[in-house]
């Protein structure tokens, strides 16, 4: 789990941080210890209506992104964080509105969570998430179907 936080009280922050992760099993570590398995990214979330899929990926290629995925109703485009302007400006420049331009940490590798643990992850990330200083958590979570079946009951 990897959590960004913007605060005016970094005591108060790690304090708030370290009580619910060592309440829910789990152990605090130092700035940074797992930035290695993220890398950080510019991630541009598209509408699918009205855009061919071959015509973005020339444009978002052309200004340097690295990969275009389809969905039902998205196309997310990440490229190198060097070239979220140049990504960006091409967008704007064909007219083609996001509906996110952010900088994103994306997991290097992900980290299969048993069924009966997982609940207690999710409750963890969720309540990790609602901390007033926390602006972003990112995880190597990964839940196959039987695990997302279990979190439905």
């Amino acid at each position: 789990v990897f959590v960004e936080t913007l605060t005016d009280n970094s005591n108060r922050t790690v304090a708030d941080l370290r009580h619910l992760f060592s309440k829910h099993g789990a152990g605090l570590g130092n700035s940074g210890s797992v930035a290695f398995m993220f890398d950080r990214k510019a991630v541009f979330e598209i509408p699918v209506a009205g855009i061919e899929e071959e015509a973005l990926f020339l444009l978002v290629a052309e200004a340097g992104a690295e990969d275009l995925a389809a969905d039902a109703d998205t196309f997310t485009v990440t490229a190198p964080v060097s070239a979220f302007n140049d990504v960006s400006t091409a967008l704007h420049g064909a007219g083609i509105v996001t509906e996110e331009a952010s900088l994103q940490r994306i997991p290097t590798t992900l980290t299969a969570v048993s069924p009966e643990i997982a609940p207690k992850v999710i409750k963890l990330l969720e309540l990790v998430e609602e901390l007033d200083d926390v602006q972003a958590v990112y995880s190597t979570l990964k839940l196959d179907d039987a695990t997302l079946q279990a979190l439905d009951v």
